[in-house]
């Protein structure tokens, strides 16, 4: 199916109503109240994105299930989805270590919890998401996964729900009046709930919940697509290093970990690391040549 006006935040601002015989929303113009209610969202979510629509948009989510399925040939052979992968184990694991670095996990007890590591629980939260994407292909043919218009298409339902939580999240603090000082700890139910959905088998609910919690770390949703392309960058490029055979350094100049380094460039020069992320593998080759170098 052909989408004549793409479904965009700006497109809907605007009142520019797309064809409803591509499945998607009725028109703008008409009177009606989930309509009206969805717009003031979006308008609600881009001020909370500083006035620009940083929301994760249905190309974002076709170029990381493509990202991922090339991942998944690249490590397990083109025959992945047939041979039994654990994928679930695997996302269970990421949230699991995203736990460890909320430093909350093993202090309840005490009421003084550490800060938050919120630059290690984004990371697992990226590797979390290649996961949680990967679920989904072993059901979805990569070829199926393209932007649509269609509420019920996986593609839209996976956008929709992320960008959904991630400005829920805001709400949820202050009708419960939850302080700043608790963020920690909602960040770990967070997680937690992260869990079941994966325990459940229920990917689509986990990557909506997975936006509560960028939120609540201080992420912009389309910086998830800019992270997950940027660890199957980093991912490549250690294959290339001797991942595989115990020979790759994770630790690159300066006693900085491989992580840490794209977190460095996706968020300290936020317009040209997106960029990197973004582009093809060769555009950030360079860059982690120099810095695993050095």
């Amino acid at each position: 199916m052909t989408d004549a006006i793409p479904r965009t935040h700006a497109n809907l601002l605007a009142g520019i109503a797309p064809d409803v015989e591509t499945g998607n929303l009725p028109g703008i113009g008409r009177d009606n109240t989930q309509e009206k209610s969805e717009i003031a969202d979006f308008m609600k979510m881009i001020e909370r994105m500083g006035g620009t629509d940083a929301s994760l948009s249905g190309m974002h989510l076709e170029a990381m299930a493509a990202g991922v399925e090339q991942f998944m040939v690249a490590t397990a052979g083109a025959d992945w989805r047939e041979i039994g992968l654990p994928i679930s184990i695997a996302a269970l694991h990421e949230v699991g270590e995203a736990l460890v670095h909320t430093r909350n996990l093993w202090c309840w007890w005490s009421r003084t919890p550490e800060p938050v590591d919120s630059g290690e629980v984004v990371i697992e939260l990226f590797d979390t998401s290649l996961h949680l994407l990967a679920m989904v292909l072993q059901q979805v043919p990569v070829t199926e996964m393209v932007a649509s218009m269609h509420p019920d298409h996986v593609v839209t339902k996976l956008v929709n729900i992320f960008n959904a939580t991630w400005n829920r999240h805001f709400d949820v603090m202050q009708e419960e009046g939850i302080p700043q000082s608790h963020e920690g700890a909602v960040l770990v139910s967070y997680l937690d709930e992260l869990s079941h959905c994966i325990i459940s088998r229920n990917p689509v609910e986990a990557f909506g919940v997975l936006g509560a919690a960028m939120a609540i770390i201080g992420m912009n949703p389309n910086i998830l697509c800019a992270g997950l392309m940027g660890k199957l960058h980093l991912a490549r490029f250690r294959d290339e290093n001797g991942y595989r055979t115990g020979e790759y350094r994770k630790v690159w100049s300066g006693g900085q970990e491989d992580n840490r380094f794209l977190l460095h460039l996706l968020t300290e020069s936020a317009t040209t690391g997106f960029a990197l992320m973004l582009g093809s593998y060769d555009d950030i080759k360079p860059l982690f040549e120099i810095a695993y170098s050095a």
